[in-house]
């Protein structure tokens, strides 16, 4: 299926960049070790749980033990905030310091994963084995890395030592959950989430990410009815506890049972006089709506009355004021946090915001071009390439995209935007390039098989059919990469092998109107006209507007001749 919108493409890309039920970044493990130790009391201390587990320092001074953990954390830090050259010059530094201490190559391993280096890495984890053999950050390691190199087998043995290392600690569950998916073994999955629960009864944080997890599993089946009743217990074993009630209220508003939503969070609000989190969360659903503002406006301002510095705040205040057409009242917030917090770019990107809304896109440019300049990120970029695309502007649009990359040559996701862009505007050697930057980098990335698929369907259906085998291949359960395929075999007039896809294809995601039509096409060229035309007629006649509809009515009308001679 080929996505149109630019924002879903740019969305469903970031998502797999990010922490959830179907990918876990080897980095979680180490994150996960920096934010328990930020956590603790105490500047540095001597060693946490999860660390002493993980590594033997019995042949070291405790004050060796804590400079060296010091720079430890010093260094996944840096990786953490993508300065991976300092990274790298640092390391060195401290590996030259202590050339036998295995954390220093776990970290190397690490950054030779960051950087795509698949083989230096599991050199890097292996050494750290010879020198700590019960490390359990290089089995983590080691783990990703068969895992991404399709050794399903060696991966969750390596994931089951760094589990038995160390039980407390959360992420080498979520890597076994993600062989588990991999393999869709559904009882497997239950098991695991079930022992992680039991394992980590005693911490509260983990606990409910371990249920926000499982949840999110039970949603993807369409059983969100089960993640209500994992987040009513969580709620129910911590009866008057702040972080139940708000899983519950979550839980509630992410099903869409709405009022209950509101009703904790109302209660949570009276409760809890400093959490700004209760708050904004029942400002958003009250935003949704009728006669709320004033309940709305209160709740940030109250915010705003726990945490007068923090500029965000500010933001989601006027983002609503221009939602309901009050962009004057928004430019004041913007003078607001000017006073309280003088320099930050969030006033500019309020003012953007506001002028957009106001289609002023010239001062809109104007305002967020100050804030990619005092703050430079991707998702700023996006928005004011998408206006200067909106201005016709889309040379310098494209000139802005291409000095971000020559800069950032590692940033994949503006590749993927103007990626994107020139497929858009059918500029098909210069998406291929860019997508394929993406793949030598993310070779398993099905969006981009799937979308250089449809690029190649215009102009080669042999290459096409290549990429969007590869894209089954890696998803064979997606609606969107299996309809891809369907379409290039009926292309290539092999009419009974994408019958065979799109059926299931349609089986996956039975409402989506261009399955339908495809799958009608199919049945067409199959000679099975009676399945093409009932699927046609449920088309024309629903209130679904779709691309081809225009299309569809004309099959139709040509099966309907066909049989009436």
């Amino acid at each position: 299926m080929k996505i149109k919108n630019v924002y879903k493409f740019i969305l469903t890309y970031l998502i797999s960049f990010t922490l959830g039920v179907i990918t876990v970044p080897v980095q979680a493990a180490f994150y996960e070790q920096i934010d328990n130790q930020q956590k603790m009391m105490g500047q540095s201390p001597l060693l946490d749980n999860s660390l002493q587990k993980s590594f033997d320092y019995s042949d070291l001074r405790q004050l060796q033990i804590k400079k060296n953990k010091s720079n430890f954390y010093y260094l996944v830090n840096l990786i953490r905030q993508n300065k991976l050259l300092e990274a790298e010059k640092e390391l060195k530094r401290f590996l030259k310091q202590n050339p036998n201490i295995s954390i220093f190559y776990d970290v190397q391993g690490l950054l030779y994963q960051v950087k795509n280096k698949p083989v230096l890495a599991q050199q890097s984890y292996e050494h750290a084995l010879k020198i700590t053999p019960k490390d359990y950050l290089a089995y983590m390691g080691l783990s990703k890395l068969a895992l991404d190199d399709k050794k399903i087998m060696q991966a969750r043995d390596y994931a089951i030592k760094a589990n038995l290392l160390n039980e407390g600690a959360l992420q080498p569950y979520f890597l076994l959950l993600e062989i588990a998916l991999q393999n869709n073994n559904s009882n497997e999955i239950d098991k695991i989430l079930k022992t992680a629960l039991t394992k980590l009864k005693n911490n509260q944080l983990f606990e409910r990410r371990v249920i926000t997890q499982w949840g999110s599993y039970y949603v993807s089946r369409k059983q969100p009815e089960k993640f209500l009743e994992l987040a009513k217990k969580f709620s129910k074993k911590y009866p008057n506890d702040y972080n139940g009630s708000m899983l519950l209220a979550e839980v509630y508003s992410s099903i869409g049972q709405k009022k209950q939503a509101i009703q904790i969070l109302r209660s949570l609000v009276k409760r809890n006089k400093q959490e700004v989190k209760v708050r904004i969360l029942l400002a958003q659903l009250l935003s949704e709506k009728a006669d709320t503002e004033k309940e709305v406006l209160g709740l940030f301002d109250n915010a705003l009355e726990i945490k007068p510095k923090d500029s965000n705040l500010y933001l989601l205040k006027a983002n609503y004021l221009i939602k309901i057409g009050k962009i004057h009242a928004a430019f004041k917030v913007s003078q607001q946090l000017n006073k309280s917090n003088p320099g930050s770019v969030i006033r500019n990107i309020i003012q953007g915001n506001a002028y957009r809304a106001d289609k002023k896109f010239e001062q809109a440019i104007a305002a967020y071009e100050i804030a990619y300049i005092a703050q430079p990120n991707n998702s700023l970029l996006f928005v004011l390439s998408d206006l200067l695309y909106k201005q016709g502007n889309s040379k310098k649009a494209i000139q802005f995209l291409k000095q971000v990359i020559k800069k950032e040559p590692e940033n994949l996701p503006v590749h993927y935007y103007l990626a994107s862009r020139y497929q858009q505007s059918n500029d098909f050697i210069n998406a291929i390039k860019y997508y394929d930057a993406i793949l030598n980098k993310t070779p398993d990335n099905v969006i981009v098989l799937n979308n250089i698929a449809w690029l190649y369907e215009q102009q080669d259906l042999s290459k096409a059919l290549i990429y969007a085998q590869k894209a089954v291949q890696k998803a064979p359960d997606s609606p969107d990469i299996l309809d891809t395929l369907g379409y290039i075999l009926l292309k290539q007039k092999r009419a009974i092998e994408s019958v065979e896809i799109l059926e299931k294809a349609l089986s996956l995601s039975p409402d989506t109107p261009v399955i339908q039509y495809h799958l009608a096409l199919a049945y067409k060229e199959a000679n099975d006209l009676k399945k093409a035309k009932n699927i046609l007629e449920n088309l024309v006649n629903s209130k679904n507007n779709f691309s081809e509809l225009n299309e569809a009515k004309k099959i139709l009308q040509e099966i309907i001749r066909a049989e009436g001679r």
